[in-house]
């Protein structure tokens, strides 16, 4: 069975000169030099305000007193000892989020780079690991600089720095405008992960439901990877609700890669509405990869069975064509707006806060975000 481990907690960040270029021979690591004690998930912005560093950036004109920190090149450190029943597996580091530009270096050996806030990324480290002490390290450029050598046109002395949006692949939001105050967040804003795994595991699960004669059908993509060189025999076992729906479904492993492809069906589904005209009901899902008698890896998720659809009539009133969503075969009037993070810091915000917040937009009567 897969085994992780967590490297969210404490970590070590300090600033230097954009001139270093992400160079990670030119820094100098010992941890004694003023590095300052940061969390993740989070951010530079958030760490140095619980430090006392910056002032509260939501009283008066706090906020300005933060574009220094976009200015600079930022890099985190941290060490970990390998646990045991990781050893001798496939062993992969995966981030969650990285905000933005960034190189990665374990035991000082490069292992990727990333450019891209919104997408998860992962790396084999199998070879590169010791079996006691590791160190790993994350360089941050700034995005601003970054974003205005690449901006050839000058555009953005006109517009400000809302345009790197065009360059940079990195919340909208930060850049101030209309949606929330300037604050150019930089760090690990998402969990940080070590996952060992022994023979093969599942890459991933797409979930279809369609709906016809009060029965739903469920489609499963299931992508499953081999990490040996041999074929090898595996089965899935799908629980719906803690259920099992079918016999295990035994297949040979012959590619690196593969998608199996599973249905089954639901006779009279709870469906899931949206807010204001039913339930939103969801029904739970694992996936569990076996090898013979052992479990290999398994995949969690909750999913809601409806069927979205546009509607495109020719409106005979004002011309044009209607936009209409319609749910599981009702029409749907939407309303709701756009969601900008609950805290522009990029910290981690406790469950309770977005209850609430969700809970004021479900009582004005959204039904959309």
């Amino acid at each position: 069975m897969k085994a992780e481990m967590s490297l969210d907690g404490k970590w070590l960040f300090k600033s230097f000169s954009v001139n270093n270029k992400l160079n990670f021979n030119k820094i100098d690591w010992d941890a004694t030099k003023s590095w300052d004690k940061g969390s993740i998930p989070g951010s530079v912005q958030g760490d140095l305000l619980k430090l006392g560093k910056v002032p509260n950036p939501f009283f008066e004109r706090g906020a300005e007193k933060y574009r220094w920190i976009e200015q600079k090149e930022w890099w985190y450190q941290k060490e970990f000892n390998l646990p045991r029943e990781l050893n001798d597996k496939k062993i992969y580091i995966r981030f969650e989020g990285l905000d933005t530009i960034a190189i990665i270096y374990l035991n000082g050996k490069e292992i990727g780079k990333t450019q891209n806030m919104f997408t998860p990324y992962e790396f084999e480290i199998t070879d590169m690991l010791n079996k006691g002490k590791n160190k790993i390290a994350i360089g941050f450029a700034s995005t601003v600089l970054t974003a205005r050598k690449k901006d050839k046109r000058g555009i953005m002395q006109l517009l400000n720095d809302w345009y790197t949006a065009s360059y940079i692949r990195k919340g909208n939001f930060a850049y101030g405008e209309d949606m929330s105050q300037r604050m150019i967040t930089v760090g690990i804003w998402k969990s940080v992960k070590l996952t060992s795994y022994d023979k093969a595991r599942i890459l991933d699960c797409q979930i279809i439901s369609k709906i016809k004669d009060k029965k739903a059908v469920i489609s499963l993509n299931i992508e499953i990877e081999k990490l040996v060189d041999k074929d090898i025999s595996l089965n899935l076992q799908i629980r719906l609700n803690g259920k099992k729906t079918s016999k295990d479904i035994p297949f040979i492993q012959k590619k690196d890669k593969k998608i199996i492809k599973v249905s089954f069906q639901i006779d009279n589904p709870d469906l899931w509405w949206p807010n204001g005209i039913g339930k939103q009901n969801l029904y739970s899902i694992e996936v569990e990869l076996r090898h013979k008698n052992m479990g290999l890896d398994i995949w969690k998720d909750r999913f809601g069975i409806r069927e979205v659809k546009l509607l495109q009539e020719k409106d005979k009133a004002e011309g044009g064509k209607t936009f209409t969503f319609v749910i599981n075969g009702v029409k749907v009037f939407a309303k709701g707006a756009n969601w900008v993070p609950a805290d522009n810091l990029m910290f981690p915000i406790p469950k309770e806060r977005y209850r609430k917040l969700i809970r004021l937009a479900k009582e004005a009567n959204f039904n959309m975000f």
